[in-house]
């Protein structure tokens, strides 16, 4: 694993968890990493005060008490090969009694995906025992095998598109989508925005979206988290967006990097219309406060917080450059045991490089 994925990885596991534990409601917080034996010893600090070192996390207390149950929504744009899903189950086995997860990508993507997930005996079966446990906690109403083309087995309610591109579960749906689709304006002739079975409006929700939103131009990415702020997932419902995107274009390393991605064939439309922190950190305030007066606060590069107070309820927003998450929140121990993984010839460029990629966190409550 490259350096730069791994640092990204750290820390949008930890905002995922984070958003876990604020909503979920468990008595004792989750550890909020999903990395291996060796890095879960490392400390990470909090993203909101990366100056105060963390206490060790505690453990999951069990059985939870009912009342304690809550579910929680994770929407991946974009998701492509992605196994935090996954990751979180093998981690947290209990998660499956509140969590509800989608994906979205193309087609083409999410039918090689539902084929890994059905020949890999290990990943099936975690989803099974999964769907098994979530049913018999009361929260899915039904459990089963996976059914290709569509047939059901008796009470599932786990499926699989006749062309194999769809599955859907009550906890995790892998949905075929164009995204520029749930962006297009409506209008009477136009076909109606295509629907994401087991997508519920009325829980807390967190958007993900890993370099995903910059290959769309910005009037399409801005549209699609419009229509999940404002249709799919509309006020009072807790919605929150972390994305991962590649900043600062137009400086000298900025557009060496576009170059070199232009001669592949490969264009980032969106990145001039947001090419630093606090341009997606107004975005992401604009999107979640829209129907309501007032301006959106701005995410800052030293990752400072804002907040606009709106009634009983608040849009904010923070910001992380790669360079600022390797800088501050991982600790000095976990750098060496990095270093020695993997060889970094030139540091001077890794901390160039780091400096051109950022996490955005945007929320309302």
């Amino acid at each position: 694993m490259c350096l730069g994925t791994y640092v990204r990885t750290t820390i949008i596991d930890k905002l995922v968890l984070d958003f876990v534990n604020r909503h979920a409601g468990f008595n004792t917080p989750l550890p909020t990493s999903l990395s291996t034996e060796a890095t879960q010893s490392a400390t990470v600090e909090s993203p909101q005060s990366p100056s105060t070192p963390t206490q060790p996390e505690p453990s999951l207390q069990y059985p939870l008490p009912p009342s304690t149950r809550h579910k929680v929504q994770i929407i991946s744009l974009g998701a492509g090969t992605d196994t935090r899903f996954f990751r979180l189950l093998q981690h947290h086995p209990h998660l499956a009694e509140h969590l509800i997860y989608h994906e979205l990508d193309f087609p083409a993507t999410t039918l090689k995906k539902i084929q890994a997930i059905e020949r890999h005996p290990f990943v099936k079966d975690l989803l099974l025992t999964a769907a098994s446990r979530a049913a018999a906690t009361g929260t899915s109403p039904d459990s089963g095998e996976l059914c290709p083309s569509g047939e059901d087995l008796g009470r599932t309610s786990i499926r699989i598109s006749t062309d194999g591109t769809n599955l859907t579960l009550p906890l995790y749906n892998i949905h075929a989508v164009d995204l520029r689709d749930l962006g297009r304006p409506s209008s009477p002739t136009s076909a109606p925005p295509p629907t994401l079975p087991n997508l519920h409006a009325n829980i807390p929700t967190l958007m993900l979206s890993e370099c995903c939103l910059t290959y769309l131009p910005a009037t399409t990415s801005t549209a699609l988290l419009t229509h999940f702020a404002t249709t799919l997932m509309p006020r009072p419902t807790p919605l929150e967006v972390v994305m991962y995107e590649p900043l600062h274009p137009h400086d000298v390393f900025g557009k060496t990097m576009r170059a070199n991605l232009a001669s592949r064939g490969i264009s980032m439309p969106g990145v001039d219309a947001f090419p630093d922190l606090d341009a997606h950190g107004r975005r992401l305030s604009e999107v979640l406060g829209k129907g309501e007066s007032g301006q959106g606060n701005t995410a800052r590069e030293d990752g400072e917080q804002g907040e606009t107070g709106r009634g009983k309820e608040s849009v904010e927003s923070e910001g992380w450059t790669i360079k600022d998450v390797w800088d501050s929140m991982v600790n000095v121990e976990e750098k060496e045991r990095l270093r020695r993984c993997e060889m970094v010839d030139e540091e001077e460029e890794w901390v160039l490089l780091a400096g051109h990629y950022g996490v955005i966190r945007g929320w309302r409550t």
